[in-house]
């Protein structure tokens, strides 16, 4: 008789995560034996066996043909339960030796089947019974994780495909948030809502006069002022926050001047060096451009205060760096093609202001929805979907994506209900529509946009001495070089040469799914997706950019929100007045190009909501999942954390001598995947 000691940990992340009803086991041994099914509680052991976060240990003993050593768990609950159940993993030890089986999913109305730790490509797989599983995983992975299929009156037309849930309740359990996450996205809206309410009850009896006026719909809350209060209005803190801000990629090295850009000799003359004309500081690598010209292709929304437009100015800014190595403004043009709506610090106060003002605002439309959605959000769901359908949970590659994957969706379907639609109430505070924003930029996008360093490069942003103070840059490479490592030590574990990356027909299908079924569904264009993964060098390069954009990029560009935005002045969401002109600067005309005390307040409560962390919440080189079970990859894993914690420290040193610390790519603030 053969005696198998399991000890089966259930989760205690989901409140849901015990069951009331029999759990019921079996093992299928090397041999490929399979043992009966046994029971490992019942509804009266509930409170012993299978509470949430407890460990049960279950003797399985098997009086028959030899199954040997376990190679496969399966797992169902009773034949008449409506329960559900979460387990974290299983171990199982077996002639003194043990061995570990990750589940980290639910056990539904199905029977769930899981192999050991070890990863193993599906080529070198020799074991017919898990020749087969893998493929019964595959097949209902695909029934399960079914993509969206939007109609051109859909809110999701023209944007990358997501999972096909319209709601919460709709999606896959493996999709629903932890018991943390729930707490924290509640706590998240009530302080949306409760925020909102308060400013609006007490602008029943208060006026915005002033430009500090504003201050009050957040301090009367008990939040604190930005750390940049004092400096906003000066051209240094302006370029600080265009360049290492929470849209770090907007900056690009200026070749030449589009030709909508009216900027001349004349307007700048004063803000270069002596005896240099604007082509020469140009040729000479030293103007820098953002140009959010591209914003008249979207549609504006609708102040539902006076039932006009809101108005977005589809500007462009020249910067420079300036003698001391600051990186400050020299021109801003508010109007494609009209010189009349050129501005420079030499203009009088209140119009360079007011048109750093309206450039700010449209930054802000740009990020949220352009460089933080789509570019995070939006990609890391079609890379989710596509994982958990073509991978059985046995695969490397799987292993090593699942953990920066599986909380997108959720917050994405939130997203598609709560935050893009026309309707809601975030959509409407900003004076562009995101759905018409996001499709807008999917039609360019470009999976190399996602490759940082190499965005870097093509922005002509890498040269630290043409160039300092860009800390996002120095930071992001940085990271990005630690990801790639650990990334490269995985992936070379298992693939030991092109040959192996060619015969891998499950990485290949995955490969296929994301780029024909994930972002080029509707129109065929793929977007710079490879349809085939050719070598080693390739799916690293490409687990790499997607793990960062959903960790690190994703960092980046939110957390820094609350600081960024609650001083409605310093980046508007949205603009009531058209731009002005020369001369028509003043305190009273930018009051009145501000928003009110309702969009400003919703402004704020969301960039709040978005920057919170959640409570317990895994950052980037923590495992508390133990998806591998191999040494080698347990230690890659440790010397990745050990790496992340010495940027840390690299990090922290620099942020000492700097006014305003850069802390948004903080290794221990950057969380391991999209969850808010």
């Amino acid at each position: 008789m053969e005696e198998y000691i399991l000890n089966i940990k259930t989760s205690n992340r989901f409140l849901t995560a015990g069951t009331l009803c029999g759990v019921h086991i079996r093992i299928t041994g090397r041999n490929g034996t399979t043992s009966d099914w046994t029971q490992i509680s019942t509804a009266a052991s509930y409170l012993k066996t299978v509470k949430r976060g407890s460990t049960v240990q279950h003797v399985l003993r098997h009086d028959g043909e030899d199954l040997g050593p376990p190679i496969v768990v399966g797992l169902k609950l009773s034949t008449m339960a409506i329960d559900i159940w979460y387990c974290d993993e299983i171990t199982i030890e077996y002639e003194n030796k043990n061995y570990d089986f990750p589940v980290y999913d639910w056990v539904e109305a199905d029977e769930l089947s899981v192999t050991s730790g070890e990863g193993k490509l599906p080529q070198n797989e020799t074991n017919d019974v898990i020749k087969r599983l893998r493929k019964h995983e595959v097949t209902s992975n695909i029934g399960k994780f079914q993509w969206s299929v939007p109609t051109s009156n859909d809110l999701s037309w023209g944007m990358p495909r997501h999972i096909n849930a319209e709601t919460f309740v709709d999606l896959p359990r493996t999709f629903r948030r932890n018991y943390d996450k729930f707490l924290s996205i509640g706590s998240s809206g009530l302080t949306v809502a409760y925020n909102a309410t308060a400013n609006l009850l007490r602008g029943l009896f208060w006026n915005l006069n002033t430009l500090d006026d504003y201050r009050r719909l957040y301090t009367h809350l008990g939040y604190s002022d930005p750390c940049f209060i004092d400096d906003w209005t000066r051209d240094e803190e302006f370029g600080r926050q265009v360049l290492t801000g929470v849209s770090p990629l907007v900056v690009k090295r200026c070749v030449t001047l589009p030709e909508y850009c009216k900027v001349t000799d004349d307007d700048v003359i004063k803000e270069l060096p002596t005896d240099c004309s604007l082509d020469e500081e140009i040729k000479g690598g030293r103007i820098f451009i953002v140009d959010l010209t591209y914003t008249k292709n979207v549609e504006r929304n609708v102040d539902s205060k006076t039932g006009e437009p809101f108005v977005c100015a589809d500007c462009l800014a020249l910067f420079r760096v300036n003698d001391v190595g600051k990186f400050v403004p020299i021109a801003i043009q508010l109007t494609p093609d009209d010189p009349e709506s050129i501005f420079t610090p030499s203009d009088e106060y209140y119009d360079w202001l007011l048109a750093k003002i309206y450039f700010r605002a449209t930054l802000q439309s740009s990020h949220e929805w352009h460089y933080h959605f789509l570019n995070t959000h939006g990609v890391s769901e079609t890379f989710s979907v596509a994982t958990l359908r073509c991978f059985p949970r046995c695969h490397p590659v799987f292993k090593l994506l699942q953990p920066h994957l599986k909380t997108a969706p959720n917050i994405n379907t939130d997203a598609r209900v709560l935050v893009i639609p026309p309707k809601s109430l975030v959509n409407k505070s900003n004076h562009l529509s995101g759905s018409s924003f996001i499709r807008e930029c999917f039609k360019t996008f470009d999976i190399s946009q996602l490759d940082i360093p190499s965005m870097i490069r093509r922005n002509g942003t890498d040269d630290c001495g043409d160039l300092p103070n860009y800390h996002y840059r120095d930071d992001a490479i940085k990271i990005w070089n630690v990801i790639k490592d650990y990334v490269s030590d995985v992936i070379r574990y298992y693939y030991w040469s092109d040959k192996d990356i060619v015969n891998d027909y499950e990485l290949q299908s995955w490969a296929r799914d994301v780029a024909v079924e994930g972002f080029g569904w509707q129109d065929g264009n793929t977007r710079g997706a490879p349809e085939n993964i050719v070598s080693v060098e390739q799916l690293v390069w490409y687990c790499t950019l997607i793990i960062f954009t959903s960790s690190a990029q994703h960092s980046a560009v939110n957390f820094g929100q609350r600081e960024a935005y609650k001083f409605i002045p310093n980046a508007p969401g949205c603009m009531v007045l058209p731009v002005h002109k020369r001369g028509e600067g003043s305190l009273e005309r930018i009051m009145s190009s501000l928003p009110g005390i309702r969009v400003s307040s919703l402004i704020i409560s969301f960039a709040y909501s978005l920057s919170e962390f959640t409570q317990n919440e895994i950052y980037l080189g923590d495992f508390p999942e133990r998806l591998f079970s191999e040494e080698e990859i347990l230690e890659f894993q440790f010397l990745f954390k050990r790496k992340l914690d010495k940027l840390a420290t690299e990090f922290k040193r620099r942020n000492q001598d700097l006014k305003y610390p850069y802390i948004d790519l903080m290794p221990g603030r950057i969380p391991i995947s999209i969850s808010i």
